[in-house]
């Protein structure tokens, strides 16, 4: 099972990454980091899994701008159990489980954050059933901490700010979800999806990282073997 972020990725995060082309540099500091390929998300990820953008779940061919990413062969979960803790981005099934779903009750909703009608537009804050979208006033995103409500699995932003990206091809494409700032209600609802050259870069497109970190069960009588997992909720794929 994998664990996404409870946030998307700030600017001045992406920024302290060695070997990323130009860091996303539309928005700066908590301000979610955005005008970044995919490919140069999966850099980023590598760099997160071994402080080296060009080793980890993500086989690179090229540098910077002109870096090309390919998923390793291997299952998010198969890769971890063979290579221990690893990040990445998540699948649109990743993505979308941890926006809609409600474990608890056992169901699925519109809107990421725990409702089947349309969050109120905020430019930021934290408010229950609140998300950042709806254009007008709302110029830039708010830092990924105040960007609205919470979903069921306890993350914020995966409906509105900028939109994300996942790991799924769609085409020769990559996905994109969750809308953004300037977008109305249906860029954020669950059956809206969209998709972007994985070289393309643009100012409305972020991401946010999921991870797993195997665990590891102690023989009788040793000790408790203690992992730290990334800020986030668990998030199991979609069945």
């Amino acid at each position: 099972s994998s664990q996404l972020s409870g946030v998307l990725m700030a600017d001045d995060a992406v920024n302290t990454a060695a070997g990323i082309a130009d860091a996303g540099g539309t928005w700066t500091g908590s301000q979610p980091v955005a005008d970044i390929s995919w490919h140069n998300a999966a850099l980023f990820c590598n760099w997160l899994t071994t402080g080296n953008a060009y080793s980890g779940y993500y086989a690179i061919t090229g540098t910077g701008d002109s870096a090309t990413a390919v998923p390793n062969a291997l299952s998010h979960d198969a890769y971890a159990a063979a290579n221990g803790p690893v990040y990445f981005l998540p699948t649109e099934d990743e993505w979308y489980k941890a926006a809609y779903y409600n474990s608890a009750a056992g169901n699925y909703y519109q809107y990421p954050t725990g409702s089947d009608t349309a969050p109120t537009a905020v430019a930021s804050g934290t408010t229950v059933g609140t998300a950042v979208y709806g254009g007008g006033a709302v110029t830039a995103p708010a830092d990924v901490n105040l960007s609205g409500g919470l979903s069921p699995y306890l993350t914020m932003g995966q409906g509105g700010n900028v939109w994300e990206w996942n790991e799924t091809l769609i085409g020769g494409n990559r996905g994109l979800r969750g809308g953004w700032l300037g977008n109305i209600d249906i860029g954020l609802w669950s059956g809206y999806r969209l998709d972007f050259d994985p070289a393309g870069e643009d100012g409305s497109v972020g991401f946010r990282v999921a991870s797993i970190v195997p665990v590891i069960v102690p023989e009788p009588a040793s000790a408790l073997l203690l992992v730290l997992p990334v800020l986030g909720l668990m998030a199991r794929r979609r069945r």
